[in-house]
């Protein structure tokens, strides 16, 4: 099988948190013979793209988000799967209700 190296594709950057909806993550560059294309896996739908780093967003409150990354070269079956990496986004409550301190008015 004809894949890029490095095969399984590694994190420059683990998927994080850019603010409370959105998310950003970079792959290790690439490399081989052809044109590589990078494939993001979020929660099992796959987006193949030709550049490393990859931007998601309108992520839900509350909800956990794994992530995956895999090359291939274009008409070629995909390399390996990276290492999945997760993270839950804060809730509603976290997102929306200050913390107060208990004072006293008089």
């Amino acid at each position: 099988m004809v894949t890029p190296s490095p095969d399984p594709s590694t994190w420059v950057v683990e998927p994080h948190l850019t603010d409370a909806t959105s998310a950003s993550m970079t792959a290790s560059a690439a490399t081989g013979d052809y044109d590589v294309y990078y494939g993001f896996t979020q929660n099992g739908t796959t987006v193949w793209q030709t550049g490393a780093t990859y931007k998601t967003s309108g992520l839900k409150p509350g909800t956990t988000y794994s992530f995956t990354v895999r090359t291939r070269f274009l008409g070629h079956l995909p390399g390996a799967v990276s290492s999945a990496v997760s993270f839950t986004t804060p809730t509603l409550a976290t997102l929306t209700y200050p913390q107060f301190i208990n004072e006293s008015l008089t």
